[in-house]
């Protein structure tokens, strides 16, 4: 990028009010994806075995099982009291 950069400086094709400007704006983008990822929802925590393979293989559906199993062994913060 710094080469590119020296090439439109270099050529006048670029000054250093360009990259202020694109500098700002991917400070802007970088600001709005870091929010946008922090909004968005959980994932159900089963769903990291969704479309792992086109096909679920029998070892990717024993490690689901398992998984569930696992999260199916916490008891609910309502059923403790």
């Amino acid at each position: 990028m710094e080469r590119v950069k020296a090439y439109l400086v270099r050529t006048g094709s670029a000054d250093a009010a360009f990259f202020d400007e694109i500098e700002e704006e991917a400070t802007q983008v970088g600001r709005h994806i870091r929010k946008a990822c922090l909004e968005m929802p959980d994932p159900a925590p089963l769903s990291m075995f969704d479309n792992v393979y086109a096909e679920p293989t029998a070892l990717l559906r024993e490690e689901r099982e398992q998984y569930a199993a696992y999260l199916d062994s916490f008891v609910p913060e309502e059923a403790a009291q």
